[in-house]
């Protein structure tokens, strides 16, 4: 908002009341009849939760105020390096609405125990594998053995059915065309051994 929509047109004198200025945080309770939300750094430190305090303590009126150098600054830098379109005001509306409806997950007292128990569960894994490793190095095989035997042979695995099949007849033909082959040459040794024996 320029200064000129502040000043008295007959004056110029800027006119402009008492107030109280105060963080979103500090603000939460208050209620006032009419209200400014300023961001002077741009919204990309706002979030869902904290927009909703800073724009719910007014009773009959809210005004808005943001900085437009910081979300052109803010959706400029977002941009992937060389991308030479401008920065439309569709594109600061887009950016503001985008960081005031952000909700970010929030960390609460149960995650501690979630995790903890996580690493209960870990740690009760890791035992009972370290308790079947013995038994299986007692016996005389090698824990993991059949895993990685799986993993070599996943590969294998992994072919088609109808790619065994193609490597099937092409075998099959082979062996065919081997056999052709022997039996030729054991008839020409044949001819040859008859012919000696004239």
């Amino acid at each position: 908002m320029p200064w000129t929509r502040l000043a008295d047109p007959k004056t110029g004198r800027v006119r402009l009341g008492f107030g109280r200025a105060m963080t979103v945080d500090a603000a939460q309770g208050v209620t006032s009849d009419e209200h400014i939300n300023a961001m002077p750094r741009g919204s990309s430190a706002m979030t869902g939760f904290t927009s909703y305090v800073a724009e719910s303590r007014h009773v009959h009126r809210c005004w808005t105020a943001v900085s437009e150098g910081s979300l052109r600054e803010a959706e400029t830098f977002s941009r992937a390096l060389g991308d030479i379109r401008p920065v439309t005001v569709n594109d600061l509306y887009d950016r503001l609405a985008s960081d005031m409806g952000r909700h970010p997950y929030k960390s609460l007292a149960v995650d501690l125990a979630k995790a903890r128990l996580a690493h209960e569960e870990a740690n009760t894994r890791w035992i009972r594998q370290n308790h079947v490793n013995e038994r299986t190095r007692q016996k005389g095989q090698s824990p993991g053995g059949q895993v990685r035997r799986q993993v070599e042979e996943g590969p294998i695995r992994d072919v088609p059915r109808a790619q065994w099949d193609d490597v099937s007849r092409k075998l099959r033909k082979a062996g065919y065309a081997a056999q052709d082959a022997l039996n030729a040459a054991r008839r020409v040794e044949d001819l040859q051994e008859r012919r000696r024996a004239q």
